[in-house]
Parts: structure tokens; sequence; C-alpha cells
């Protein structure tokens, strides 16, 4: 007859190896939606009825930064919302500066194209600020303020506010494909002459992580329905007896 505590410990075991497979698993595959919502960020850039659409990707983005916060592990939840940064960022600026490295062949066919390439993850690399600081703020704000699920979009707003406006002012400023300038053909664009730029940007993040609140809030209630509690309980309860039967 087997030892009950080495089945347990191969079950404890096998669990483990399988929610480590699913992790890289799920981050690669956030990665991915993260990029393409980034290259719908990008894209939408040059026409202007398309800024409601660039909301929602930016929507997007938030709900899967507000994922990435209620994983466990203090500093991995900043690592991996770094991560879903750095993937939006490279989407939208190799989808939306395509045209960059291709110009400047033309221009200089003399220099390599790694400069270019370069100069794109630089930029990419500043929603993957984005990301670090939502995550360092949003895990503030879980120990220090009560109901703080609620600010969550205000800080999505800040978090992607700051970091366009260093990129905006840094190395002479590279403001391109800044979120301001895609609502030239939307309600926030009005207040461009109050709060400039920036405040266009960081009032069209605010409506969209409002949105994006909205999409998650409801997909939380689904997936905490009772019938879905008892699906979830079924697979765990067979996934247990799969294991076992490996033994």
């Amino acid at each position: 007859m087997p030892d009950p505590e080495v089945i347990s410990e191969t079950d404890t075991a096998c669990g483990h190896a399988k929610n480590h497979r699913l992790a890289v698993v799920g981050s690669l595959a956030q990665g991915l939606t993260a990029a393409v919502l980034g290259a719908g960020l990008g894209l939408s850039f040059g026409h202007d009825d398309l800024g409601y659409t660039a909301c929602l990707a930016v929507g997007g983005f938030f709900v899967l930064l507000v994922m990435a916060s209620r994983r466990e592990g203090r500093a991995f939840r900043s690592v991996f919302a770094a991560w879903i940064g750095l993937c939006f960022g490279l989407g939208e600026f190799f989808a939306g500066m395509s045209w960059f490295p291709s110009s400047i062949a033309r221009e200089w066919p003399q220099l390599s194209a790694a400069p270019e390439y370069l100069l794109l993850v630089y930029l990419a690399s500043y929603h993957a600020l984005t990301g670090a600081l939502f995550g360092a703020f949003a895990r503030r704000f879980r120990r220090q303020v009560a109901g703080w699920f609620v600010a969550l979009p205000f800080v999505f707003a800040c978090a992607w506010t700051i970091p366009e406006i260093i990129r905006g002012t840094a190395m002479t400023g590279l403001p391109i494909l800044s979120l301001g300038y895609q609502m030239v053909g939307c309600a926030f664009f009005g207040y461009a002459p109050i709060v400039g730029l920036y405040g266009v940007g960081f009032a069209a993040a605010l409506a969209s992580a409002l949105f994006g609140m909205l999409v998650f809030v409801k997909r939380r209630r689904t997936s905490s329905s009772p019938r879905t509690a008892l699906g979830c309980q079924q697979r765990r309860q067979s996934e247990k007896a799969s294991c076992g039967a490996v033994t």
C-alpha cells in the first residue's frame, strides 16, 4: 500500500509544477494581448475618427494591469506589470512608427538599422514605467486607503501621464504618439486650451480606465457566481485525481 505522506508530497509537487506552467503560459498570453492592444492604439493615430477606439485599447491595458496587481508576491506584481507595459509599448510604437526605420534607411542608407529599432524600444520602455508605477501605487493604496479598488482608475491615469511628460521633455522631448494627440476628434480635446496636451491625455486615460473598471467588475461578478465556483471546484478535484493516478 502506498505511503500517504509520499502521495501527499507527490500531489503537492504535481500541483506546483502545473501552477508554474500555467503562470508562464498566462504571462506570455497576457503579454501578447498587451502587444495587440498597443498595436491597436498605435495604428489608430492619424485617424481622427478612431479616438474612442484608442480609448478601448487603453482600457484593455488597464484591465491587464489590474490583473497583474492582484498577483501574489509584492515585487512580482510590479515586475509583471512592467512586463505588460513593455509589451504594450512595443506593440504601440512598432505598429504606430513602422514607417520610421524605412524612412531613415531611405534618407541615410549608410546607417545600420539597429539605432532606429533601439529608439523604438526606448520609447516602448516608458510604458514599462507606466506598469511599474501602477503596480507600486496599487500596492501602496491597497495597504493605506480604504476602498482602494475604486481609486485604481485615477492611479492608472497618473501612472500613464507621468511617463508621457518625462518622454516629452527628456532628450529634447519625444512626445510622438502621446494619447492627447489622438483625441482631436473626441470630446476630451475641447479642454486642450485649458489643460494642454497632457491634461487631455490624462482625461482620456481616466475615462478609459473607468470603462475598463466596469468590464473588470462585470467579469469578476461572473467568475464568482455559484455555478462558476462549482465548476472550478469540480475541475480542481479532477486535476487532483489525475495527479494521483500518475503516481
